[in-house]
Protein backbone atom coordinates (compact mmCIF):
# COMPACT_ATOMS: atom_id res chain seq x y z
CA UNK A 1 0.00 0.00 0.00
CA UNK A 2 1.56 3.30 -1.01
CA UNK A 3 0.98 6.52 0.90
CA UNK A 4 0.75 9.98 -0.64
CA UNK A 5 0.53 13.44 0.82
CA UNK A 6 -2.78 15.15 0.00
CA UNK A 7 -4.90 17.96 1.36
CA UNK A 8 -8.53 17.77 2.40
CA UNK A 9 -10.33 20.93 1.29
CA UNK A 10 -13.62 21.69 3.04
CA UNK A 11 -15.53 24.89 2.40
CA UNK A 12 -14.75 27.60 4.96
CA UNK A 13 -11.72 25.78 6.41
CA UNK A 14 -7.99 25.79 5.80
CA UNK A 15 -6.78 22.70 3.91
CA UNK A 16 -6.03 19.77 6.22
CA UNK A 17 -2.91 17.72 5.37
CA UNK A 18 -3.48 13.97 5.17
CA UNK A 19 -1.34 10.94 4.57
CA UNK A 20 -3.54 9.28 1.97
CA UNK A 21 -3.54 5.53 1.50
CA UNK A 22 -4.13 4.73 -2.12
CA UNK A 23 -5.92 1.51 -1.30
CA UNK A 24 -9.68 1.75 -1.64
CA UNK A 25 -12.59 -0.64 -1.52
CA UNK A 26 -16.20 -0.86 -2.66
CA UNK A 27 -19.05 -1.09 -0.17
CA UNK A 28 -21.94 -3.50 -0.65
CA UNK A 29 -24.02 -0.68 -2.21
CA UNK A 30 -21.35 -0.17 -4.89
CA UNK A 31 -19.96 3.09 -3.48
CA UNK A 32 -16.20 3.59 -3.26
CA UNK A 33 -14.46 4.26 0.07
CA UNK A 34 -10.93 5.66 0.39
CA UNK A 35 -9.01 6.16 3.62
CA UNK A 36 -6.65 8.84 4.88
CA UNK A 37 -4.73 9.48 8.07
CA UNK A 38 -4.72 13.04 9.37
CA UNK A 39 -1.31 14.63 9.66
CA UNK A 40 -2.75 17.00 12.25
CA UNK A 41 -4.26 15.94 15.56
CA UNK A 42 -7.81 16.92 14.68
CA UNK A 43 -11.01 15.02 15.44
CA UNK A 44 -13.22 15.26 12.34
CA UNK A 45 -16.10 13.27 13.89
CA UNK A 46 -18.38 16.33 13.85
CA UNK A 47 -17.62 16.75 10.13
CA UNK A 48 -19.12 13.37 9.11
CA UNK A 49 -21.34 14.03 6.10
CA UNK A 50 -19.37 17.14 5.04
CA UNK A 51 -18.47 17.29 1.35
CA UNK A 52 -15.15 18.54 0.05
CA UNK A 53 -12.22 17.63 -2.16
CA UNK A 54 -9.03 15.65 -1.81
CA UNK A 55 -6.34 17.65 -3.60
CA UNK A 56 -3.67 15.24 -4.88
CA UNK A 57 -0.95 17.89 -4.87
CA UNK A 58 1.63 16.44 -7.21
CA UNK A 59 -0.77 15.41 -9.97
CA UNK A 60 -3.06 18.45 -9.76
CA UNK A 61 -6.10 16.16 -9.42
CA UNK A 62 -9.01 16.98 -7.13
CA UNK A 63 -11.37 14.19 -6.13
CA UNK A 64 -14.81 15.04 -4.73
CA UNK A 65 -15.46 13.23 -1.44
CA UNK A 66 -17.79 13.14 1.55
CA UNK A 67 -16.53 12.26 5.04
CA UNK A 68 -18.12 8.87 5.77
CA UNK A 69 -16.53 7.85 9.09
CA UNK A 70 -13.69 8.70 11.44
CA UNK A 71 -11.53 6.94 13.98
CA UNK A 72 -10.21 9.82 16.12
CA UNK A 73 -8.14 7.52 18.35
CA UNK A 74 -6.01 6.56 15.34
CA UNK A 75 -6.45 9.76 13.26
CA UNK A 76 -8.12 7.85 10.42
CA UNK A 77 -10.74 9.42 8.14
CA UNK A 78 -12.78 7.42 5.61
CA UNK A 79 -14.23 9.14 2.56
CA UNK A 80 -17.03 8.24 0.19
CA UNK A 81 -16.00 9.22 -3.34
CA UNK A 82 -18.63 11.44 -4.92
CA UNK A 83 -19.72 10.14 -8.35
CA UNK A 84 -18.84 12.37 -11.29
CA UNK A 85 -17.07 14.87 -9.04
CA UNK A 86 -13.56 14.92 -10.42
CA UNK A 87 -12.55 18.57 -10.41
Amino acid sequence: MSIRSVRLELEGRCPIPLAFRTSAWFRSDGSLIVEGKASLEEDLTLMIGASGRLNLNHEGIRLGVRIAATDPDHGIVRFLVQPRTLL
